[in-house]
């Protein structure tokens, strides 16, 4: 069975510690980003099973990125 993928996008190095202990025990790998632009980015390369996007991000904005994935015939 393939390990899921969540993709965290914050810019908070705390955020993404509690994130990453929280599902590392789970057998859930954390792909996380610290902005808007390597949230996009890593949306298209790494094919997360879960995004979770923080609103207030260097770049391009949560609202933006959540836009980008529901305009994508394959994601909505």
């Amino acid at each position: 069975m393939a390990r899921r993928k969540i993709l965290l996008a914050d810019d908070s190095a705390t955020i993404q510690k509690v994130v990453n202990l929280t599902f590392a025990g789970e057998g859930i790998d954390v792909v996380a980003v610290g902005s808007g632009g390597a949230a996009m980015k890593e949306f298209v390369e790494a094919a997360p099973d879960l995004v979770l996007v923080d609103v207030n991000l260097p770049e391009v904005d949560g609202y933006k990125i959540c836009e980008m994935i529901k305009q994508d015939d394959e994601t909505r």
